[in-house]
């Protein structure tokens, strides 16, 4: 099977992934330089990739990050 454009993972499987603590996954949601999360009909939260995009972080849509 292919996999799609746009891979939706969860917030534990994003920051084992990009490899940051979870407190500093939050303070970037907060401040609105984290990824865009994606809230399902059920409450679950889901983050989108961009694959094959030119996304800051590596397909992540992490703006301004790292300082």
């Amino acid at each position: 099977m292919a996999k799609s454009r746009d891979e939706m993972l969860t917030i534990p499987e994003v920051i084992a992934e990009i490899g940051v603590p979870r407190a500093t996954f939050y303070r970037w949601r907060q401040l609105r330089k984290g990824p865009k999360a994606i809230k399902l009909p059920n409450g679950s939260v889901r983050i989108r990739r961009l694959l094959g995009g030119t996304d800051h972080a590596h397909g992540w849509g992490i703006q301004g990050a790292d300082g």
